[in-house]
């Protein structure tokens, strides 16, 4: 019995010992698991920006938000951003150049006109121009004009052409939804095509409806193109788009510049879209970089300050 007793006095005595070992390591575990704890984010940046159509659907405001966070946060930056009152509040970490994630340019897919639906407004616009002693002529080479482009400006005087053809006297000669807009100069190249573009209030194809863009070589195996590829749900939006302007063009816009203005020889089923333009693979890199991160609607920014 006596030695039955010492064999349990010392069972109960390694039990102890063992409880109180393991208490220190629960402790340390809690400690542990305490330093995981992410830090609540400090920003000391805020960035006010206002909507250039405060009029838009309130579906592409919110689509342009998620974009810029999407963009911010592509570059490793946290941010804390919503809409309050029609207008965007973002608050960051300091940068001193905020302003890059929100100067991209809207990318749009836009219907056209055919430049012989305007030769009467353009004539008139024309008779403006020479009466003011700016030769049309010297402006537009209407000899170039070819479906959605009424011609050819020289690179130099392409911001002169388009303020000009927005006075009031010349905008008034022109349907109310539409737009002269420049494409993009070829390398080397000393003119651009002026387009006829249709704008809509709630645009046909913005790049929310985008997967991605990407480059690819050129059919020449020279140049590189952009590739385009519509998210699965927009596959049909895009199909009916281009069966409705078979045997018509297409501009492919980001900011003012049109990218591409193809004509369409019926509809495209497969969801997907080609820039063609001449590019360098590094031109068409930036171009496929910029469409990425472009925004479904335009901001400008109205306040940056210090929290």
């Amino acid at each position: 019995m006596k030695n039955l007793k010492i064999s349990l006095e010392s069972q109960i005595k390694k039990i102890a010992f063992l409880i109180i070992a393991a208490l220190p390591l629960v402790s340390c575990q809690g400690q542990g698991q305490e330093q995981k704890q992410q830090p609540e984010q400090k920003y000391c940046q805020l960035v006010k920006l206002e909507f250039t159509d405060p009029a838009a659907p309130q579906e592409l405001k919110e689509r342009t938000v998620d974009r810029i966070k999407k963009n911010v946060q592509d570059k490793k930056q946290p941010i804390d951003i919503r809409i309050e009152n029609g207008s965007i509040v973002a608050k960051m970490l300091c940068d001193n150049n905020a302003g890059k994630y929100f100067r991209s340019g809207r990318f749009i897919i836009c219907e056209t006109y055919n430049a012989s639906e305007l030769t009467k407004a353009i004539d008139g616009i024309a008779e403006i121009s020479n009466n003011r002693g700016i030769p049309f002529d010297n402006l537009l080479d209407r000899n170039t004009a070819l479906v959605a482009s009424i011609g050819t400006c020289a690179v130099a005087d392409r911001d002169l052409f388009i303020q000009f053809v927005n006075l009031p006297e010349c905008k008034k000669l022109l349907p109310e939804d539409l737009i002269l807009a420049t494409g993009i100069p070829e390398e080397g190249g000393e003119t651009v095509p002026i387009f006829a573009v249709k704008i809509t209030k709630t645009p046909l194809i913005t790049v929310d409806m985008m997967k991605d863009a990407r480059t690819d070589l050129s059919y020449n195996e020279v140049n590189y193109d952009v590739l385009l590829e519509f998210k699965k749900e927009y596959k049909a939006t895009w199909e009916a788009l281009t069966k409705k302007n078979s045997g018509k063009c297409l501009a492919i816009m980001l900011g003012d510049d049109v990218l591409s203005c193809p004509m369409l020889m019926g509809p495209i089923a497969n969801g997907k879209a080609s820039i063609s333009a001449n590019m360098t693979r590094r031109q068409a890199e930036e171009m496929a970089q910029r469409i990425n991160s472009s925004l479904p609607l335009e901001v400008v920014i109205s306040e940056v300050k210090m929290l």
